[in-house]
């Protein structure tokens, strides 16, 4: 499956909000904002699932992958087909 991954640049983090829960965001009207965030990788993986994602950048990061590890606030988007949309998720805890 083809990947990319977007992690938030602190630098951009206006409202701290980096490693924060989706029900933190809700609790507090907060939407995730596009501009914070930084792709640090895309391409393809020997992956099937998003949990294989998930395993893959946190104990087996690919050659060349030089972020850190996936954690809550960070968003996956899963290219299968060009057929059919991109597909967002938000990583939570």
């Amino acid at each position: 499956m083809r990947v990319a991954l977007y992690q938030i640049n602190s630098d951009r983090d206006t409202f701290n909000t980096k490693f924060m829960s989706w029900r933190w965001r809700t609790d507090h009207d907060y939407i995730i904002l596009s501009e914070e965030y930084d792709k640090v990788f895309d391409g393809a993986v020997d992956c099937q699932t998003l949990e294989d994602v998930y395993q893959m950048f946190n104990l087996n990061h690919p050659e060349g992958y030089k972020d850190r590890s996936l954690s809550v606030s960070d968003v996956v988007e899963v290219m299968e087909d060009p057929m059919h949309p991109h597909c967002f998720y938000f990583c939570d805890s």
